[in-house]
């Protein structure tokens, strides 16, 4: 279900996937949420309060240190992904905010944890005739093969009738008071604990 009010500048996401079937399946889940301009553009900021993350593959290891930094539109750019095991508030819900420039806009992603327990960042900078996006990816599982995944216990089994419930909030935020207050409440919740960041592929993610 989708739910907001008018006039409001955020919509809440529940979803329940179920198995009606007569017999046991695996469930992967990832939310691809692509966000162009204008809160990307060069120089736009990505943050999240996380315990732990490794870039997927050598390409992304290529960019650790700018992780979160964005290029402006580049001909030629190759994907790169990082995988992320964030940390929740009181409420249990994992903020992902992406931010113009400037730090006057941004796009909000709250996240419930324990249902949503992996984040993959997706950046794809492309010309913007080829695509200019990026994706904040809130999942049950990261992007990888399926026997990957379910040797790493993130694939879900659903008995015959059992379900699964997910919850997310988009927000846009429109002035820098809106921005500053989340960065800071990003910076408390990393405070919590000193960030893992690995420089080269993990085999705990991929």
């Amino acid at each position: 279900t989708l739910e907001t009010q008018l006039g409001s500048n955020k919509f809440r996401i529940r979803d329940r996937v179920t198995n009606p079937g007569a017999d046991n399946v695996e469930s992967e889940l990832l939310y691809h949420i692509n966000v162009g301009a204008p809160f990307l553009e060069e120089g736009a900021q990505f943050s999240l309060p996380f315990a732990e993350m490794a870039p997927r593959d050598p390409r992304a290891a290529e960019g650790i240190k700018e992780f979160k930094t964005y290029l402006g539109p580049t001909s030629g750019y190759a994907e790169q992904a990082y995988y992320f095991e964030p940390v929740a508030d009181e409420n249990g819900f994992s903020p992902a905010l992406l931010t113009n420039r400037r730090g006057r806009m941004g796009f909000l992603v709250d996240f419930k944890k324990s249902t949503l327990p992996c984040f993959t960042l997706w950046k794809n900078t492309q010309s913007e005739a080829s695509g200019y996006v990026t994706g904040l990816e809130p999942g049950i599982n990261f992007p990888n093969f399926r026997a990957d995944e379910r040797e790493r216990g993130r694939v879900k089994n659903l008995d015959p009738g059992d379900s699964y419930e997910t919850e997310f909030e988009v927000s846009i935020l429109n002035n820098s008071n809106s921005v500053d207050a989340v960065r800071q409440k990003i910076t408390k919740l990393t405070e919590q604990a000193p960030a893992v960041i690995h420089s080269a592929p993990h085999s705990r993610f991929s």
